[in-house]
């Protein structure tokens, strides 16, 4: 109990450590143009249908974009196509 008093007191007591002197900040990169972001290469995990080992895919980001808007296209594509059909039908 006594132990527990004194290690009190003297952390009570004590002063605190004076703080590191300032660094200056590092300076901020300059910001990338947008050719220098498209060649980034950004990875992701892709699980392909039909099995649960993902596999990790690295493109540039100018590739996803191109591959996202490939998509798009062939999903608006689809949805075009099933409407002709439908109106063919009736």
């Amino acid at each position: 109990m006594l132990t527990v008093t004194l290690l009190s007191l003297l952390l009570a007591t004590t002063e605190p450590a004076p703080a590191p002197a300032a660094s200056p900040a590092p300076a901020e990169p300059a910001p990338k143009t947008k050719a220098e972001r498209d060649k980034e290469k950004v990875c992701i995990d892709v699980t392909p249908t039909g099995t649960i080992m993902s596999k990790k895919v690295c493109k540039t980001r100018k590739q996803w974009r191109a591959l996202q808007e490939a998509q798009q296209r062939a999903g608006e594509s689809l949805l075009d196509t099933g409407s002709s059909d439908r109106q063919r039908r009736e």
